[in-house]
């Protein structure tokens, strides 16, 4: 009963935490910007790459959904 107590006082406190630092879409635009000026040119591809890699299998998912069935 009492590691369920445990638990249960962790775990509240780790949603109250994650509720209470809720960043503005600017801080979040900053994160983003500092972390990619770390990136390497080559990286920078290769991410862009990827990226557009996904969205072309997200079209074609979205495509299949929409085509009628029969």
């Amino acid at each position: 009963m009492a590691t369920s107590t445990l638990l249960n006082s962790r775990n509240s406190r780790i949603t109250e935490s994650h509720s209470d630092t809720t960043l503005s879409d600017f801080e979040i635009a900053g994160r983003v910007s500092a972390i990619r000026s770390n990136w390497s040119a080559e990286e920078r591809v290769e991410r862009h790459v990827e990226a557009a890699r996904r969205f072309d299998a997200l079209l074609e998912a979205l495509n299949l959904d929409a085509t009628p069935v029969g």
